[in-house]
């Protein structure tokens, strides 16, 4: 979906959010690098699946470093200490095993969970070393990711980084504020979460964006969803959360059903919401009439396929509505409706109010 959250300005585009080709792309527009990792990292323990991108160095190199070498790495504490540090060749006992060639530099950034947890970057090149200038930057952008990540895109937002045993890495503040109230949280969310996961994507590609309704405790959510393996499919991963309240007239918490197909139905209907398929679109999907189907998905989720679809595709845009200035019409098109009319009087009609003012209202 082609819409202005994603034309921002550089900086804005984190080291978490969707492919990392992009991210390397406008870093290195400001910050000349031939090797770059960030992450955040347990300073007592780090391990792999902290990592958040990675580019140019081995991954037994990084793996090494990060299941040894960094308790040790003199580099990196004097950043700890001082905020950023660097090194070039020769650089004697303050050598860090991590930038070993060439000229480097580590920035790091205490984050607010009370765990010994920093942000922190690593960056190595040839031929010159970095000044003082590409230091400051490499402060400010660990700054901002640190921003960004705790103030999300709306005040009812929660975001967290759930490593490969599912430890918390990271939340905003928020999030972290409700974990230390409900220590179980994140154990209860995860034992709602993976059985859906593994019924509906059984064969989830890195980097794909995936949601779901469920009832977490006595609450409903809509949960956005991708995992990463930052230094390669056999290696620990990390998944991205993002956690927004449901509406009484939003899509109905559906978590592990009895019929897979009726399962496969969710997903293709959160697939294919864009292109408002019919109901025999999907009945065919899943091998049914759609009579038998209508009747199956209706006795599992609650509601007919076409309200299920509705629900859907209001959904996201009264998302797009609350976080993106793109223009109505845009929305529209994009959620599945035939014109703005047609979205504009379909949105009042069930949520209440028109469009426009339900953007103005936040």
């Amino acid at each position: 979906m082609n819409t202005d959250r994603n034309s921002q300005p550089f900086g804005h585009r984190p080291p978490w959010d969707g492919d990392s080709t992009t991210f390397f792309e406008e870093l290195g527009q400001r910050v000349a690098c031939e090797a770059l990792v960030v992450g955040v990292i347990d300073v007592h323990r780090p391990r792999p699946d902290e990592l958040l991108a990675a580019r140019g160095w081995p991954d037994e190199q990084l793996l090494r470093w990060c299941e040894g070498e960094a308790r040790a790495d003199p580099l990196l504490r004097e950043a700890m200490q001082h905020g950023v540090a660097a090194c070039g060749p020769g650089a004697g006992p303050a050598r860090s095993p991590l930038l070993s060639d060439g000229y480097g530099m580590f920035a790091m950034l205490p984050e607010s969970m009370a765990d010994g947890r920093w942000w922190w970057l690593a960056m190595r090149r040839d031929g010159r070393a970095y000044g003082d200038n590409e230091r400051r930057l490499a402060a400010l952008l660990l700054r901002r990711w640190q921003v960004a990540f705790n103030q999300g895109e709306e005040p009812a937002m929660g975001r967290l980084l759930v490593g490969a045993d599912d430890r918390l890495l990271m939340a905003d503040l928020d999030t972290q504020t409700r974990v230390l109230e409900n220590p179980t949280m994140i154990q209860t969310l995860l034992a709602e979460l993976r059985p859906v996961i593994q019924q509906r994507y059984p064969h989830l590609d890195d980097h794909q964006t995936r949601d779901v309704a469920l009832s977490i405790g006595d609450a409903d959510h809509w949960i956005r969803f991708s995992r990463r393996h930052t230094l390669g499919n056999g290696q620990p991963c990390h998944w991205l959360l993002e956690l927004r309240p449901l509406g009484d007239d939003e899509l109905p918490p559906v978590g592990v059903v009895g019929d897979k197909r009726v399962a496969q139905a969710i997903v293709y209907l959160h697939d294919n919401y864009s292109t408002s398929p019919s109901l025999s679109d999907v009945a065919r999907q899943v091998h049914m009439s759609p009579f038998h189907f209508h009747r199956l998905f209706t006795r599992h989720t609650g509601i007919s396929p076409k309200q299920y679809l509705q629900r859907k595709q209001l959904q996201v845009a009264k998302w797009l509505l609350r976080t993106s200035r793109t223009p109505i019409g845009q929305i529209a098109s994009a959620t599945g409706f035939s014109s703005h009319g047609h979205f504009t009087s379909t949105f009042h009609r069930l949520v209440g109010i028109s469009p426009s003012t339900y953007r103005q209202r936040g």
